[in-house]
């Protein structure tokens, strides 16, 4: 018989019941029955699982399926990751009172080139990384996510206008029409 002809068609085999008998290694010991070739034996002795011939650490298996020897019933695993709501109303709270302060002219300060780097990095950035990880949070997180990330981006673009190497300034030709466009972008107060 060659070689060819001793290995199982694996694509054309037929299904065959088999028998999954879970043992510990009191009740093995007893009742070994190595007529059957469709029985599966799984035995316990406290610290090994054996599967037929495979012997396993209980503790790797408990670690492979999640904590539980019931891969269909554990709970997916949970990501300690803190809240991100914090950081985010944080960094858009700041930067908007900021902003506020400059445009009611507090301290005779009414250039807003000040929150720039304000905007760049702890509105926008802070806030965009803040929605990300909203996002990690899965359905829970949904409103942080959009919220968090769109005030993010948000300020990052309000800080651009002001940065010269944009050239978002220059494109108009009147310092008060880009003002007005400026204040434009802002959410209106009622």
């Amino acid at each position: 018989m060659s070689d060819i002809e001793q290995r199982p068609d694996l694509e054309n085999q037929n299904p065959h019941d088999q028998k999954l008998v879970v043992e510990d290694k009191a009740t093995s010991l007893n009742n070994r029955s190595n007529d059957t070739p469709d029985v599966t034996k799984v035995v316990t002795d406290g610290e090994y699982v054996q599967f037929g011939n495979e012997r396993y650490l209980r503790s790797e298996l408990v670690d492979a399926f999640g904590g539980t020897l019931n891969p269909g019933l554990s709970p997916p695993p949970k990501h300690n990751i803190a809240n991100p709501a914090p950081l985010g109303l944080s960094a858009f709270a700041l930067t908007t009172f900021v902003l506020s302060l400059i445009n009611c002219g507090a301290r005779g300060v009414t250039i807003p080139n000040i929150v720039v780097g304000l905007a760049f990095f702890y509105g926008g950035l802070a806030q965009l990384v803040a929605g990300m990880f909203a996002v990690a949070e899965g359905a829970s997180g949904n409103f942080g996510a959009v919220a968090l990330s769109s005030y993010g981006g948000f300020w990052g673009s309000w800080a651009a206008l002001y940065v010269p190497s944009f050239g978002i300034q220059d494109a108009f030709e009147l310092e008060e029409e880009f003002r007005n466009a400026a204040k434009n972008k802002l959410p209106r107060r009622f």
